[in-house]
């Protein structure tokens, strides 16, 4: 089905919760999350077209969300804070002096990527490479151990070094309220109850990819108009959880890059930029291929006996792309898992708990087969299709190649 794609920004008009669980098992503290799932937007789109023809019989409105919701119909991404981007798992930096050196070079020791090194390290060990590798003044080594970095980053293209300068993102600002819990009988408060909840302020900015089928491009930008409001989240009926569109345009890409510009590289330039690095490293010989895989958002994986995966296989990579691939494998992979769960609406009930791949988890493939022409255009297929269970909630979306992949040296 072709589809449209839309960036979309929304700015918080009151308070946001986004998740109802306490930060631990005995906490009495509820945290949002710091990103809008697309399943929040896929429901609260769904409502606002329900509310703009009210007179719809129910059954063709069933009949309609079915159609377009699920599967091969709209395909709602996860939206984050604006300007941000996600780098993969593999990034590390000091754990003294963490952070990019562009921004503080006497405090910060800077992040560099360790998805080739702990590849090599898997044929000969190598303590080094799990170092820092920072001189101090007096040319000093640090030598501290590297530790995984996960704040989201900011790029800016700096053309006179012809690369990019990398920074923390701002977080967004939250706002904690207070609440106590009331006695179904007596309707005063419990004593001894009270909860905190973190939520995420107004007037925060959030963008989002959502893949809209052609042929539908008028009745959403209808709906999705720019003074249109959205409700996400908890406590909606007491005014928390309210969205509006600032911005909704037709772009070219699924990923949102205003954030790290370095993805907007073409497939061809990122493809022969690995091979380059990679056969530098020795990873690969002259007569092989090799190529990585980046989750850009949460994915789950299921195989033909509806089992968890973690590994991205050549049998389960063709059976959710339905591509006849060439031979490959996977020589190492760094995921981190989480648990996903869901709420339904409709049913006022919590869906099942899955076991999914988290968003930055990466896959390092090396083949003998194939031609740089036939994987640049095999991969260019994968890279803009999403894999996995829940495609339609903005699960599973994947980058090949990632630019930060080549980034050996701390920046």
């Amino acid at each position: 089905m072709d589809k449209t794609y839309y960036l979309i920004t929304l700015e918080t008009a009151s308070p946001l919760v986004l998740s109802n669980r306490p930060s631990s098992g005995d906490s009495s503290v509820f945290h949002s999350l710091e990103y809008i799932p697309g399943a929040s937007i896929r429901g609260a789109f769904i409502q606002l077209m329900k509310q703009l023809d009210k007179y719809q019989d129910e059954v063709a409105v069933t009949k309609e969300v079915k159609d377009l919701f699920v599967e091969e119909g709209y395909r709602f991404g996860n939206f984050h804070p604006a300007n941000s981007s996600l780098l993969p798992l593999t990034a590390v930096s000091c754990k003294q002096f963490p952070g990019f050196v562009s921004e503080d070079f006497e405090k910060n020791h800077g992040v560099r990527d360790s998805l080739l090194d702990n590849y090599l390290n898997t044929k000969e060990y190598n303590s080094a490479s799990f170092e820092c590798n920072h001189e101090t003044e007096g040319g000093k080594v640090c030598q501290s151990p590297l530790l995984p970095y996960d704040r989201p980053i900011t790029a800016l293209e700096d053309y006179q070094l012809e690369g990019f300068l990398y920074q923390d993102a701002r977080l967004v600002n939250k706002l904690q309220t207070g609440h106590i819990a009331i006695d179904p009988i007596t309707q005063t408060n419990k004593k001894g109850h009270i909860f905190f909840e973190n939520t995420i302020d107004i007037e925060e900015i959030f963008e989002g990819i959502i893949e809209v089928p052609r042929e539908h491009k008028a009745v959403f930008e209808n709906v999705m108009n720019i003074n249109a409001t959205l409700r996400v989240g908890s406590k909606r009926t007491s005014g928390f959880g309210m969205l509006n569109v600032t911005n909704c345009q037709e772009v070219n890409e699924r990923i949102p890059t205003e954030g790290n510009p370095s993805l907007n590289k073409s497939l061809e330039e990122r493809w022969k930029d690995f091979q380059s690095l990679c056969r530098e490293k020795n990873v690969i010989k002259q007569d092989e291929f090799a190529f990585s895989i980046t989750c850009m958002s949460d994915a789950i994986l299921k195989d033909n006996w509806f089992r968890y995966r973690t590994d991205l296989t050549k049998d389960l990579l063709e059976n959710y792309t339905n591509l006849t691939i060439p031979d490959f494998t996977l020589e190492y992979s760094q995921v981190s898992t989480k648990q996903i769960s869901g709420w339904n609406q409709m049913w006022k009930t919590a869906l099942d708990d899955e076991v999914g791949i988290k968003v930055g988890s990466s896959y390092l493939f090396k083949s003998k087969e194939g031609s740089d022409e036939e994987w640049i255009d095999l991969l260019g297929k994968i890279e803009n299709m999403p894999i996995g269970e829940r495609t339609y909630d903005g699960f599973g979306t994947v980058f090949v190649c990632h630019p930060f992949h080549l980034q050996m040296e701390e920046v």
